[in-house]
């Protein structure tokens, strides 16, 4: 979850709700319109919720918005600001089976449906080029390959730069799937001293469109051996969906714990953030920390039932048995 600091002292231009980032719309059924548009439910969903400080919910509640940040705001240097590679390719048997798939496309013994370039081109040949024999065919394949391998990891700082540079203009839009995380208390809401926000997803909220994180050891691969295999046989396009997808929604497995969802949206020039209007009918609950100072609980429901009076208030307590935190209804 990427922590935030200073909200409270910002005081700079509030925007209506965004336009969900391109790429995410159609992978994730985002609205690509206006605030009246419907958003493509791609979950089950119906409550997320955001921790903050104290300080932090009295600017969102009084301002109606949510903040959403740009990766170089957050606090893990690696989140959304990490290089996919191509690794643990045996280049050999690489060069081997794309040789071997095309032979057999070529000499018309397989089925073939060409996706990129390179397929059509074989395809053409197959029907109208010069006849090649097997052994002067594979030769021809084996050096497009190797030079092609070559040339890929020679450019591949220059997709990292190109892949960054998009990136650096996304802001993310971070919450999770549940109120009672005691690590997520002290990071995230002061110490416990802070709350958690809760809001529904209706027709139009933007977290509609939300998908969780995936925690894992490794950084995701820009290629794996099959998935090389496949483009280099003509058979593939380059996904570049899938490696902004994975970029977004990839963190190391020490951040498992937060369960974190995520929507995002592209700017039109690189900020560090925007906050952002959200439905006032969205605002469902607010539950606060078993270390509140209970001078500030009732400011922050009458600011909360201000934008909905439906607003459900729990007061948060140590459990006496267990390493967790419970909740009473605030009165």
């Amino acid at each position: 979850m990427a922590r935030i600091d200073g909200v409270a002292e910002f005081s700079g231009k509030i925007s209506c709700r965004p336009r969900v980032v391109q790429f995410v719309d159609r992978n994730l059924g985002a609205r690509t319109g206006g605030s009246s548009e419907m958003v493509g439910w791609t979950h089950t969903q119906k409550k997320f919720f955001k921790y903050m400080s104290s300080g932090t919910a009295r600017v969102v509640l009084a301002n109606g918005t949510l903040r959403w940040s740009a990766p170089k705001q957050f606090n893990d240097p690696f989140d959304i600001q990490f290089d996919m590679h191509i690794e643990h390719v045996d280049k050999a048997k690489l060069i081997a089976d794309v040789a071997n798939d095309l032979w057999l496309f070529y000499s018309r013994q397989s089925e073939y449906e060409p996706k990129n370039r390179l397929g059509y081109f074989v395809r053409d040949m197959s029907v109208k080029g010069p006849r090649l024999s097997e052994a002067e065919f594979r030769a021809a394949v084996q050096k497009g390959v190797t030079e092609s391998l070559y040339e890929q990891q020679r450019r591949l700082p220059e997709l990292h730069s190109w892949v960054r540079a998009r990136l650096e203009k996304a802001l993310v839009l971070c919450l999770t799937e549940m109120p009672s995380n005691i690590l997520m208390w002290a990071h995230y809401a002061d110490c416990h001293r802070g709350v958690v926000l809760e809001f529904s997803t209706l027709e139009a909220s933007s977290w509609a469109a939300a998908r969780p994180v995936s925690y894992r050891e490794r950084m995701p691969l820009l290629f794996d051996q099959e998935q090389l295999r496949q483009f280099l046989s003509g058979c593939a396009v380059i996904d570049k969906d899938r490696f902004f997808l994975e970029s977004f929604l990839t963190k190391s497995i020490d951040w498992k714990y937060e369960r974190e969802w995520r929507v995002v949206w592209h700017a039109t020039k690189e900020i560090d953030f925007e906050d952002t209007k959200f439905n006032p009918q969205e605002l469902a609950g607010i539950y606060f920390g078993c270390r509140v100072d209970k001078k500030d609980c009732e400011d922050l429901v009458s600011l909360a039932r201000k934008l909905n009076p439906e607003v459900q208030a729990w007061m948060g307590k140590k459990s006496l048995r267990t390493f967790a935190v419970e909740f009473d209804r605030f009165k």
